[in-house]
């Protein structure tokens, strides 16, 4: 590919590009990845490049467009749709179906996407423990039957994830069907998709420091001449990966409160105990409410045989609450508010006067 576009060149070319990130993965002095290498090798071997833009994509730029569509042809998904034995069929049918599904996995390209939907009549449950690679804690029931098993041993072979056992949903959104007696639920069609592994973060603050910084150098030099090996991505990689982490070390993820962003099975637990203490708080409430009322009812209605109007009084006062309306201020005809009784009476004494008169 470099030779035919060098043999294409005739002077000094610009190269545009609508992608910032691999414009800053190619500037970048550290390297993650194979294809960024090989970009970058194969750009240092073409002599007449004048330099490297950004453009603006879906920019009726015809060379851009045509980048799109070969970028869109690269990339494949391929679905499989797939419907497992149920759980009561003998193993031999079970076997053949997993080795079926083995064989459609192995003939598919290996950079395709592989998402496989269908019903696997399985139970997961949600317990993961030694599997956090291969399923979550949202899964379906508390034991796992023999269709889970084998559908967690197939995900381990083909390093596949159970999408559906990840995100937290209420039970009557995880199965699709329930026993006539209520005991036995399946799961809902499974989303299988492929691994998406979570690493630790490298600390490179430290190498800020002169002395992390030789020291970093000198072990990876030392490494990569000392194993006499191959220089394959994946040698460079591991080697780079193993120095940075004994040098540099990675970074100390902060220490959350318990307040703070909980798993998701405990944050479910914490709502589901909340609910239960709330309604057992409020039906309490209710009834001491109700048990008070009816106490007051039976004081008002012993006073009121014994003829005691103002304990009836009284009584009533209580359950009727505070509903005395406050007095508004009374003013004079200079606006002023009046304090003292005798000012407020004599007000009053006008006030009326004046309305006989007028009459």
């Amino acid at each position: 590919m470099v030779k035919e576009l060098e043999s294409s060149l005739e002077g000094p070319v610009t190269i545009l590009a609508d992608s910032q990130a691999a414009l800053k993965a190619l500037m970048s002095w550290t390297i993650n990845s194979k294809a960024i290498l090989d970009c970058k090798n194969a750009l240092l071997e073409v002599r007449d490049i004048a330099g490297i833009c950004w453009v603006l994509g879906h920019s009726d730029i015809a060379a851009n467009e045509e980048a799109d569509e070969l970028a869109r042809g690269g990339s494949h998904s391929t679905h499989l749709p797939c419907y497992a034995p149920t759980e009561p069929k003998d193993d031999d049918s079970k076997d053949l179906f997993c080795s079926q599904l083995d064989s459609a996995i192995s003939s598919l390209p290996k950079g395709d996407i592989k998402p496989i939907i269908g019903d696997f009549n399985d139970t997961v449950g949600y317990n993961n423990s030694n599997l956090s690679t291969v399923m979550g804690t949202q899964g379906l029931g508390n034991v796992r039957n023999d269709n889970g098993d084998r559908l967690v041993d197939f995900c381990v072979r083909n390093r596949l994830f159970i999408g559906g056992s990840k995100f937290a949903h209420k039970n009557i959104r995880k199965y699709t069907w329930e026993s006539p007696d209520g005991q036995t639920r399946n799961l809902r069609p499974a989303v299988i998709n492929r691994q998406h592994q979570k690493r630790n973060k490298l600390n490179l603050l430290r190498l800020q420091s002169a002395e992390t910084a030789r020291r970093y150098k000198v072990g990876l030099t030392g490494k990569l001449r000392g194993n006499n090996m191959i220089n394959t991505w994946d040698d460079i990689a591991t080697t780079c990966r193993e120095v940075a982490t004994s040098v540099i070390g990675t970074a100390q993820q902060p220490v959350k409160t318990m307040d703070q962003a909980k798993t998701n099975e405990a944050k479910v637990l914490g709502k589901s105990n909340y609910r239960v203490a709330a309604n057992i708080v409020k039906r309490l409430a209710r009834r001491d409410k109700r048990l008070y009322f009816n106490k007051l009812a039976e004081q008002a209605e012993q006073a009121s045989n014994i003829g005691n109007i103002r304990s009836v009084y009284e009584t009533i006062k209580q359950t009727s609450g505070n509903n005395i309306r406050p007095i508004a201020a009374i003013k004079g005809e200079n606006g002023r508010e009046l304090s003292s009784p005798e000012e407020q009476i004599d007000r009053w004494r006008k006030f009326f006067s004046h309305r006989g008169a007028s009459r």
